[in-house]
C-alpha cells in the first residue's frame, strides 16, 4: 500500500485580534503555527496540537496515522480499511458509491 502524504500546515495569527482566551498559543497578540496530516482510513486532515499530551495512534496493520475517531473504532472492531482501498472498491465497482440524502427515498 502507497503511504499518504496529505501533509499540511495551519498557520493561526491573533496579533491583531483578541484570540481565544485560556487556550494555549490562541491568545490575544500570539500567532499558532502547526503540521497537519490526514487519517488513512477516513482521509480527513488532523492539526498535530504541539500540545497534545497523549500519543498519536497508528494503525497496526497499515502502519500509518489515524485520527482520534478512527483510532476508537479501531480498537473497538480491530478492522483497517485505508481510505485508498475504499475509493479503489468504489472505482472498481466492488463495493457500490455510498448514499447521499438527495437520493435517498422515503
Amino acid at each position: 500500500m502507497r503511504r499518504p502524504t496529505h501533509a499540511g500546515y495551519l498557520f493561526v495569527d491573533h496579533r491583531n485580534s483578541p484570540g481565544i482566551p485560556d487556550m494555549p498559543g490562541y491568545g490575544e497578540g500570539q500567532v499558532f503555527e502547526a503540521d497537519t496530516q490526514h487519517c488513512s482510513h477516513c482521509n480527513v486532515p488532523v492539526v498535530l496540537n504541539p500540545y497534545r499530551r497523549r500519543e498519536r495512534f497508528r494503525c497496526p496493520k497499515c502502519d500509518w496515522f489515524c485520527c482520534d475517531v478512527c483510532a476508537a473504532a479501531y480498537k473497538f472492531n480491530e478492522t483497517c480499511k485505508p481510505f485508498e482501498w475504499v475509493a479503489e472498491e468504489v472505482q472498481s465497482g466492488k463495493l457500490p458509491a455510498p448514499l447521499l440524502a438527495k437520493d435517498m427515498k422515503e
